[in-house]
């Protein structure tokens, strides 16, 4: 076996070893609960009126155009 191999190997068992050693510790005791404050409850927010801005003016409806009847052609002088 070469020496890269054994050093990768040695690695691939310090790692397993402190993986195991960081599941077997025992889990911190739990803080005593006291009168501690756990929610903070707010108020709601008074939301202001909403305000809509003025309706524009109505615009004055639209006159139909009508073609113009054709002009009445003037005989030319002679």
């Amino acid at each position: 076996m070469n020496q890269r191999r054994a050093a990768n190997l040695g690695c691939i068992v310090l790692l397993h070893l402190a993986l195991l050693w960081a599941v077997m510790r025992p889990l911190p005791s739990a803080a005593p609960r006291g009168e501690r404050v756990w929610i903070q409850w707010l108020r709601p927010l008074t939301l202001r009126p909403r305000t809509t801005p003025p309706a524009p003016p109505p615009r004055p409806a639209a006159q139909p155009v009508s073609p113009k009847p054709p002009a009445a052609t003037a005989s030319p002088p002679v």
